[in-house]
């Protein structure tokens, strides 16, 4: 089927063979793909990209990674917007720049991807090469985690609760309270981290030895 010029087949036919590891199966997955995008699955571009960052099969050139990801996140696709983020944010050090990858991730987050939701709100609330938001941070993180986010629950209560929950004790309002014990049960009946489950048991205990008991079965219908 890729031979017969269809961009899907193309490009899942580049897939088995990068998967098959080697450089000779490197170089010719690269060639595939760019086949795939020729003949018109533009998202074959993507992979392709992460080889020109990596220099798998292909001579590293992250600048040319970035613009051949660009080309399909300015399609408003926004796994590649979020791909084109983690460049700019994590990527070769000659392309970095943490401004534009907040840019990208909030393109790819107003779209409702939670990865990129996820990823701003981390940004937004460490201040990595932006000014720190914790307002927008608490909005993008629990955004993420209403979509089912994994890595956005045990986040999401920290802004509500403080880490391990060091707030609590010190009187957290109503709205803060509430919110932490939502977003700890739910993360404990979801996450799979033995650490994070850990964490987020330990300030569960906190919070409800904080809250009134009349709120549980209220708040339980919600999770």
């Amino acid at each position: 089927a890729a031979q017969n010029k269809s961009g899907i087949a193309a490009f899942y036919f580049a897939d088995c063979v990068a998967g098959a590891g080697g450089e000779e199966n490197l170089a010719q997955a690269a060639d595939w793909y760019a086949k795939s995008a020729a003949y018109g699955f533009s998202f074959a571009l993507t992979a392709l990209a992460d080889m020109y960052m990596h220099g798998r099969g292909v001579a590293k050139d992250p600048d040319r990674a970035v613009v051949l990801c660009r080309q399909v996140a300015n399609m408003g696709s926004p796994p590649a917007q979020t791909q084109l983020g983690m460049y700019y944010l994590t990527g070769d050090t000659t392309v970095r720049n943490p401004e534009k990858a907040a840019r990208w991730f909030k393109e790819a987050a107003q779209l409702n991807y939670p990865e990129a939701q996820y990823l701003l709100g981390r940004q937004l609330n460490d201040g990595n090469g932006i000014k720190k938001d914790e307002t927008a941070a608490r909005f993008w993180l629990e955004s993420a985690a209403s979509n089912g986010y994994e890595k956005a629950y045990l986040h999401t209560a920290r802004l509500y609760c403080g880490r391990n929950a060091q707030w609590v004790n010190q009187g957290l309002k109503a709205e803060y309270l509430a919110k932490s014990y939502l977003w700890l049960s739910a993360g404990l009946k979801r996450v799979n981290s033995a650490p994070e489950q850990k964490e987020m048991a330990a300030m569960l205990a906190i919070v409800e030895s904080a809250m009134p008991k009349a709120w549980k079965p209220d708040l339980d219908k919600q999770i």
